[in-house]
């Protein structure tokens, strides 16, 4: 009886999942840029409005504490992969798209 209580309490301990890691922890959004949250604060570039990519690679990335560009990135989800664009669109579909 003993060691059946000891195997269930080894068994239920080693089902129970790991903490997530550091690297698993949840990471910031990627942020594509708005020129609406852009504002008009002189030395003031916001995430939101340049967007990720531009400001990881800004003094403002560094001045908020990354180290490197990469550093900023690694703390962001990856960036959004391009919507592919569909088969046998003339001309005129393509241009209309690009305007939107």
């Amino acid at each position: 009886m003993k060691y059946t209580i000891l195997i269930a309490i080894a068994a239920a301990a080693a089902a129970t999942p790991a903490p997530p890691s550091e690297s698993a922890a949840k990471k910031l959004p990627w942020l594509e840029g708005s020129k609406v949250d852009c504002g008009i604060i002189v030395n003031a570039v916001k995430e939101s409005c340049i967007g990720t990519g531009s400001w990881c690679n800004s003094e403002w990335a560094h001045q908020a504490g990354y180290v490197t560009p990469k550093d900023c990135f690694a703390a962001r989800e990856t960036a959004p992969k391009p919507e592919p664009e569909p088969k046998g669109l003339t001309d005129t579909a393509k241009a209309t798209r690009a305007k939107d």
